[in-house]
């Protein structure tokens, strides 16, 4: 079987460590990880008769949120609690709103607006996407999905944001 994927959202004050688990034959699980040493897993994603190579993965600030991302160039956001369908992105099968046109390799939800989410691919872009978590859908505007090209793969994609307010 195939390596797996993870993803660690560190523990706050409001919030527990939250390990996602993308695995070989397509299974997805979110672990909390409560101070205490137990653990709880949420399956998101049931094993597949056609696995799901998970590539990329990445938490909101919050833990509210995460993203997936695969060899497929494919985007999907879950909603913590909500299990065994995605919150964003399973529109259409083959083709989500989300969609780049070769592997995805990196997610980044901005810390600041966790309706930001960065992309990284093979396909020589990153993106940043508006994500409206109400309507379950990606923004359609045009200033809701910025295509950065770039002359070769894309590897990582993070947001640097000051969180001092302005005067």
């Amino acid at each position: 079987m195939p390596a797996a994927i993870t993803s660690l959202l560190p523990a706050s004050a409001s919030t527990p460590a939250q390990l996602a688990v993308g695995c070989g034959d397509g299974s997805l699980k979110r672990w909390t990880l409560a101070a205490d040493g137990q653990a709880s897993a949420d399956l998101l994603a049931a094993p597949q008769a056609e696995p799901v190579a998970y590539t990329a993965m990445g938490f909101s600030a919050d833990g509210r949120w995460l993203g997936t991302g695969d060899a497929d160039g494919r985007i999907l956001v879950w909603q913590r609690g909500s299990a065994q369908k995605p919150w964003i992105g399973a529109l259409r099968p083959g083709r989500t709103p989300l969609q780049h046109d070769a592997a995805v390799r990196d997610l980044s939800f901005s810390r600041l607006d966790p309706s930001l989410l960065a992309s990284a691919s093979d396909d020589r872009s990153s993106r940043v996407w508006t994500l409206d978590f109400d309507a379950r859908n990606l923004v359609i505007s045009p200033d809701a999905e910025r295509r950065l090209r770039h002359d070769r793969s894309v590897s990582v994609a993070r947001f640097v944001e000051d969180q001092a307010s302005p005067d």
